[in-house]
């Protein structure tokens, strides 16, 4: 039996152009919202807020609590590798598939 596969490439936004972010929409996950709608979801950790990034891959949110010493943050330590992208109610999971 033939079998036929189908590759769609898309175009994923750059993570620092997101207007909105959101936290485990999909677990251990956050997810960026583009100005168009798109949405992207990638692994997070939580982290202390003074850590930084350490590289160009990565991106720090921090999650205001009310005084600094509540605030929580957390890291995208790749955000050249989305594992989710949302087309209007379910979530597609990006990457290669056998």
């Amino acid at each position: 039996m033939n079998e036929i596969l189908v590759t769609i490439i898309m175009l994923i936004p750059s993570p620092d152009k997101a207007v909105n972010w959101t936290l485990d929409q999909v677990p251990t996950q956050i997810q960026l919202t583009h100005k168009n709608g798109f949405e992207a979801s990638y692994h997070s950790q939580r982290v202390p807020c003074d850590r930084g990034t350490r590289s160009e891959t990565e991106m720090m949110f921090m999650s205001e609590q009310g005084s600094s010493t509540d605030n929580v943050c957390y890291i995208i330590p790749d955000i050249t590798n989305p594992q989710f992208v949302r087309h209007p109610e379910y979530w597609y999971s990006v990457g290669e598939h056998q």
